[in-house]
């Protein structure tokens, strides 16, 4: 990759990573009295835009209809996402004396501001997170950085997933990395988005639904 094509690169999957968090203002929105109607109209609005606009930029059939195969890689990396979490959490038990990450901390505080951000979050964490998540540091950055390449992608990729989460420490910053690896091993395997969204999706949406039921 010659160093002027990087450099856009780089410049443009900055710019579309900023974008990632720019609908998260709807949550802000719904704290303010008397303006849920308007955090509600934010939220899809804002989440429809950033989908339109990374579709846009793929700009191929990045999604399939799952195979057997695909099915194969999403359950052993859902495996491999439960061992690197239970490893996290002996690890932050002995050193931190904590289990929790700080993103999860983030998570609850959100959604114990009042029903309509627990639900937001809901619906953040177990749809738009996962769906923009893989097709920005999956989808467009695999598309921008060294297509051509198996393993450098998926170590970039991953690096940039994890400190993209909030973190405590290290070791917490290592443990979406080690998620991102995952996810991105996956994607580039089955060269499916259907296929890394799912695993996503299995790995977020029962951690959420425990911490929804757990607060209200």
């Amino acid at each position: 990759m010659k160093l002027k094509q990087f450099l856009l690169a780089t410049i443009s999957f900055g710019l579309l990573a900023v974008a990632l968090f720019v609908p998260q203002i709807s949550l802000r929105l719904a704290t303010l009295p008397g303006k849920k109607a308007l955090a509600w109209l934010a939220f899809f609005g804002l989440y429809a835009l950033l989908i339109c606009l990374y579709f846009w930029v793929l700009k191929k059939d990045a999604f399939h209809k799952l195979s057997k195969n695909d099915w194969v890689a999403i359950i052993v990396g859902y495996f491999a996402l439960t061992m690197i979490k239970l490893v996290y959490a002996d690890l932050s038990q002995w050193l931190y004396h904590q289990t929790d990450t700080k993103n999860d901390n983030l998570i609850r505080a959100a959604m114990g501001h009042n029903q309509t951000t627990a639900l937001m979050i809901v619906i953040i964490a177990c749809i738009f997170a996962p769906l923009c998540e893989e097709m920005l540091f999956r989808g467009i950055f695999m598309k921008l950085f060294w297509p051509q390449k198996f393993f450098l992608p998926i170590i970039i990729s991953g690096l940039l997933f994890g400190l993209a989460h909030s973190n405590f420490n290290i070791l917490g910053t290592l443990l979406y990395s080690a998620l991102g690896w995952t996810l991105a091993f996956v994607y580039k395997h089955t060269k499916n988005l259907s296929a890394s969204l799912t695993l996503h999706v299995l790995n977020n949406a029962p951690v959420i639904l425990v911490f929804f039921l757990g607060i209200h």
